[in-house]
């Protein structure tokens, strides 16, 4: 899946239970690979932030993996992140996000964006 611009809260579900490793989200500064888990991560043109946030199921994988032509992070501590400037940048070391701001503004954009629902195509 492509991140284009704004803001966006996944939730993997049984494919990333089931094959971990082939669940990737890109945008034009990196890409995240998900390990069974839950983040969110706002968009703005050439630069990204990226949380990990709390699995409802304590017992669950949580982990991203964020990486671009410049460097790879492995956040695997909900409520830490990562943040990449620009499109010739690394992503940052991950760190403790102040959820105040980085949090608040995600969750704004995503609280005030319709959920968009993909029609599934017909099984065969």
């Amino acid at each position: 899946m492509s991140i284009v611009q704004g803001a966006v809260r996944a939730v993997t579900g049984l494919l990333a239970k089931r094959r971990p490793f082939s669940v990737r989200f890109r945008t034009r500064v990196a890409t995240i690979g998900i390990r069974g888990t839950h983040f969110a991560a706002e968009v703005d043109g050439d630069s990204a932030t990226i949380i990990l946030l709390a699995q409802q199921d304590p017992s669950a994988s949580n982990a991203i993996e964020v990486s671009n032509a410049y460097g790879k992070v492995e956040i695997d501590q909900s409520g830490w992140g990562t943040e990449i400037p620009d499109a010739t940048s690394p992503p940052s070391p991950p760190r403790k996000m102040n959820t105040t701001q980085n949090m608040g503004s995600i969750l704004r954009s995503i609280n005030t964006t319709g959920r968009v629902r993909i029609p599934r195509s017909p099984m065969r």
